[in-house]
C-alpha cells in the first residue's frame, strides 16, 4: 500500500489545490436575469438586516461569500484564510472611496456594494458557492488563537473603566490609536483624507501614520450594535479589535506554518507539535509584548506578513488568484504597517521571478502588479514625502528583543527546512527566499542605524518581529522530519503522538517558556517571569494611573477649545494621564500635542512645565497634586495674564 511519505516524494508542483479540484467546465450562458436578481438580493439583504438591527451578521456573509467563489486550500480554514485576506486589502484600497464618497462608512451601502461585487464576479466567472469541509486540524489551530486572544483579554475583561485605561497605559501607544480609530469613525474616512477636520481627534504626526487597522476596525465597528457614539465606547472597542487582531496573527501564523508544510503536516502526529510549540511560543513570547505595548498595527502587520509568506511558498493553483492575492497582501501592508513592506516586496520580486513562466498572461499580471504596487507604496510615500517619517528610524529603542531567542529559532528552522527540503524542494526554496529577503532588510535596517547613531534602535527591534513571524513559520518544519509512524506496530494511540509531544515540549523548554525565564523575560526584572504571565497577573499596568485618568475624565471634564493637564512630580504620569483624559473627550488634537509633542516628552521641572504650558496656547485646566507645580501655575498666572490657566489645587495646600 503507498503510504503518505511516497505520496509527499513524488510531489512536483508546489501549488494549493482544493479537494477533488479539475479543470473548471464551461458553465451556462450568461443569463443577465440572474445577475440582477443577485444583485438585488445583495442589497436586500443589508437593508433588513439593519431594519432589525442585525448588521453583525453582514460581515461573515461577506467572508463566506467571498471564500465560495475561491477554488484554492484543502480545507475549510484555508478557503477562509484567503478569502479574509483578499478583503483586507479590498477594504485598505477601497477606503480610498470610500473616504469620499456620501455615505460614509454606513453598512448597508457598504455592504450592498460589496456582495453586489461578489455577484458580478460570480456570475463573469460562472462559478457557483461551494466551500470544502472542515478539518480537526481547522478546529485545533481556531480554537488555539481563540484561547490565546482570550488569554490576553482577561485583564481587561475584569477590569472597570479605570482598570482598561490602567491596562492600556501598561504600553502608553495604545492611546493613538484610540485617536486614529476614533477620528477615522468621526471623520468617515481615512485622516489624511480630512487632514483639517482630523487635527481635533489626533497630532499632526498621527494624520499620514499607515491606517489600514484601524480603518478596517472602524469598518467593522459600523456594524455592531452601539449604545453610545462616545469616546469611551470608541476605547472599548479599540481594544476588542486590538485583542481579535492579536487572535488573528496566532491564528494567520498556525494556518501559514501547515500551508507551507502542506500534505507533509496533514497528519496529526506532525501538526499537533506546530499547533502547541506555536501556541506557547504565542502566548509567552517576545510577540506578546507587542500586545502589552499597544502596538495593533504591528500586530496586524504580521498577521498579513504571514499570510504573504505562506502563499509566496506555496502558491494557490489558480495563477490569477495567486497574483491577486500577493497584490492584496502587498496593499494591505502597505496600508497597515510599511515598515515590513521593503522586505516582503523583494521577497515578492524574488518569487515573481522564479515563478515568471507560471504567471498569467502579461495583459493580467502588468495591470495589477502596477496598480498593487502603486496602492502599496501609497502610505509609505505620504508618510517619507509628506509626513517627514524618516527621522523616526533614527530613535533609540526602549527594549531589546533576544538574540539569542532569534539564534536558536534560526538554528532550529534552518535544520528543519534543510531537512525537508528534499521531499518538496519547490515549497522551501521560495520559503528560503522570503525568510532571507526579510532577514535582509532587517540586516539593512540596523546597519543604517549604526552607522548614523552609533546603534541601533527602537525600528530595527520592530524588525526583528518580523524575522520572529518568518522564522515561527519555518518552525514548523521541523514536525516534517517527524516519521510516519506504522499503525499495526503502534501499541496505542499515545504511542503514535508520543514524537510529536517530546518536539513540542523541547522547543518550550529550549526557548524557556517552560521556566519562564531568559529569553522571555519582561523589560522590568522580578519574579513576573513571561510576557504572558506578567501581563496576565495585572502587575505591568499602572492602576494608579488609570483611576488618575478617570477622574479628570469624570471631574474636570475639558471644554471646547481648552485642554485639562495632570501636574505631578512624575513626568510620565502627566503625559499618560493627560493624554488617555484628551483622548476619551476628543480633545487629543493639535493644542495638547504641541505641549507633548514637540521636542522631547518634557520633564516635570518648573521650567519645562511652563514651556508645555506656554507651547499649548489654549485656556488650561491644571490639575495639579505637586506643591512645587503649584507655585509654578501661580507665578505663570501673574507673569503671563494673557494665557488663561484654571487650577485645581489636589496637594492640600491652601489656596494663593
Amino acid at each position: 500500500m503507498t503510504t503518505i511519505l511516497d505520496r509527499e516524494k513524488t510531489q512536483r508542483i508546489p501549488v494549493s489545490r482544493s479537494p477533488g479540484s479539475r479543470h473548471r467546465r464551461a458553465g451556462s450562458r450568461f443569463r443577465p436575469e440572474v445577475l440582477a436578481g443577485l444583485i438585488a438580493l445583495a442589497w436586500a439583504l443589508p437593508a433588513a438586516t439593519h431594519l432589525v438591527g442585525a448588521d453583525l451578521l453582514l460581515p461573515p456573509v461577506v467572508l463566506v461569500a467571498t471564500a465560495s467563489l475561491l477554488r484554492a486550500g484543502r480545507g475549510l480554514l484555508d478557503r477562509l484564510m484567503l478569502a479574509l485576506f483578499l478583503l483586507f486589502g479590498a477594504a485598505c484600497a477601497g477606503g480610498l472611496l470610500l473616504s469620499v464618497w456620501p455615505w460614509g462608512l454606513a453598512p448597508v451601502p457598504v455592504a450592498g456594494s460589496a456582495l453586489t461585487l461578489l455577484a458580478v464576479l460570480g456570475t463573469v466567472t460562472r462559478r457557483r458557492p461551494r466551500l470544502p469541509r472542515p478539518t480537526i486540524a481547522d478546529a485545533a489551530s481556531v480554537a488555539a488563537a481563540g484561547v490565546i486572544a482570550l488569554y490576553l483579554a482577561r485583564p481587561y475583561l475584569r477590569s472597570d473603566l479605570a482598570g482598561r485605561i490602567g491596562l492600556a497605559m501598561a504600553g502608553e501607544d495604545l492611546t493613538r490609536h484610540v485617536t486614529v480609530f476614533d477620528g477615522i469613525r468621526q471623520v468617515h474616512g481615512y485622516l489624511f483624507l480630512h487632514s483639517d477636520e482630523a487635527q481635533r481627534y489626533v497630532y499632526s504626526g498621527m494624520i499620514r501614520y499607515p491606517q489600514g487597522f484601524h480603518f478596517v476596525s472602524a469598518l467593522l465597528d459600523g456594524f455592531l450594535p452601539q449604545h453610545d457614539a462616545s469616546a469611551v465606547t470608541a476605547f472599548n472597542h479599540l481594544i476588542g479589535f486590538h485583542v481579535a487582531g492579536y487572535g488573528l496573527m496566532a491564528l494567520s501564523i498556525l494556518w501559514a506554518a501547515q500551508w507551507v508544510g502542506g500534505r507533509l503536516l496533514s497528519s496529526y502526529w506532525r501538526w499537533v507539535p506546530v499547533v502547541v510549540a506555536l501556541s506557547a511560543l504565542l502566548i509567552k513570547g517576545e510577540l506578546t509584548a507587542d500586545f502589552v505595548d499597544g502596538y495593533p498595527s504591528e500586530i496586524a502587520g504580521m498577521a498579513l506578513m504571514a499570510a504573504l509568506i505562506a502563499v509566496l511558498a506555496r502558491p494557490v493553483a489558480a495563477r490569477r488568484t495567486q497574483l491577486l492575492m500577493v497584490g492584496s497582501l502587498l496593499v494591505a501592508l502597505g496600508f497597515t504597517y510599511y515598515l515590513f513592506l521593503p522586505g516582503m516586496g523583494l521577497a515578492a520580486v524574488v518569487w515573481l521571478v522564479m515563478r515568471r513562466r507560471r504567471l498569467p498572461r502579461l495583459a493580467f499580471t502588468v495591470p495589477v502588479a502596477v496598480v498593487a504596487g502603486g496602492l502599496a507604496l501609497l502610505p509609505l510615500a505620504m508618510g517619507v514625502l509628506g509626513g517627514g517619517q524618516t527621522e523616526s528610524l533614527k530613535a533609540a529603542a526602549g527594549a531589546h528583543n533576544s538574540r539569542a531567542a532569534l539564534i536558536a529559532l534560526t538554528l532550529a528552522v534552518a535544520a528543519g527546512v534543510l531537512g525537508a527540503a528534499g521531499r518538496c524542494p519547490a515549497v522551501w526554496r521560495l520559503y528560503r527566499w522570503a525568510a532571507l529577503s526579510l532577514l535582509a532588510f532587517a540586516f539593512l535596517l540596523g546597519a543604517y542605524q549604526k552607522l548614523t547613531t552609533g546603534h541601533t534602535g527602537y525600528y530595527f527591534e520592530k524588525s526583528l518581529h518580523g524575522a520572529q513571524v518568518v522564522l515561527l513559520i519555518g518552525l514548523g518544519s521541523l514536525a516534517t522530519l517527524l516519521p510516519v509512524p506504522v499503525a499495526r506496530r503502534a501499541r496505542s494511540r499515545i504511542a503514535l503522538a508520543l514524537p510529536s509531544l517530546l518536539l513540542a515540549a523541547s522547543i518550550g523548554a529550549g526557548l524557556g517558556l517552560v521556566r519562564g525565564d531568559s529569553p522571555y523575560r519582561p523589560m522590568m526584572s522580578g519574579p513576573e517571569g513571561n510576557w504572558g504571565a506578567a501581563w496576565e497577573s495585572g502587575r505591568m499596568a499602572p492602576k494608579h494611573l488609570g483611576a488618575l485618568a478617570t477622574q479628570l475624565i469624570a471631574a474636570y471634564r475639558t471644554h471646547p477649545g481648552t485642554v485639562t493637564l495632570l501636574l505631578s512630580d512624575d513626568a510620565y504620569s502627566n503625559y499618560s494621564v493627560s493624554l488617555f483624559a484628551a483622548t476619551l473627550e476628543r480633545n487629543a488634537g493639535t493644542p495638547i500635542s504641541r505641549g507633548f509633542y514637540i521636542g522631547r516628552l518634557p520633564g516635570a521641572s518648573p521650567d519645562a512645565i511652563r514651556d508645555m504650558i506656554l507651547r499649548i496656547g489654549v485656556p488650561i485646566t491644571a490639575v495639579i497634586t505637586s506643591t512645587r507645580l503649584l507655585g509654578v501655575v501661580n507665578q505663570l498666572r501673574l507673569d503671563d495674564p494673557g494665557q488663561r490657566i484654571d487650577s485645581i489645587d489636589l496637594t492640600g495646600s491652601p489656596a494663593q
